[in-house]
């Protein structure tokens, strides 16, 4: 909404998304915005650059849905979408083919 507090909402967005806690996903797939964003969105970027793999995101549950999340966005980007900030090139250090799945909770 046009009266949104644009650092709350840029927080609360990027949380949202990457906020995921045990196998619980609750990312929202969609934001509806009205009147004039794209200063909401510039802040929303800048917030999803400070996640780092591992430290502040947790792993994706196997490598097929990795796979699907990828395939998701290239045919998100085939259809004329453009992709901000790209995770697809994120890397744990050390542990790029380690899945929750491998993890004992």
């Amino acid at each position: 909404m046009p009266d949104a507090h644009p650092d709350m909402t840029a927080s609360n967005v990027t949380a949202s998304m990457s906020g995921l806690r045990s196998s619980a996903m609750h990312a929202a797939s969609a934001m509806v915005a009205v009147d004039k964003i794209d200063f909401i969105i510039i802040k929303i970027c800048d917030e999803s650059k400070k996640i780092i793999p591992g430290k502040n995101l947790g792993s994706v549950i196997s490598k097929e849905a990795k796979e699907k999340i990828e395939r998701y966005i290239s045919e998100a980007e085939k259809a004329g979408a453009k992709v901000l900030v790209d995770g697809r090139i994120g890397k744990v250090e050390g542990n790029e083919n380690v899945f929750m799945s491998d993890q004992l909770y």
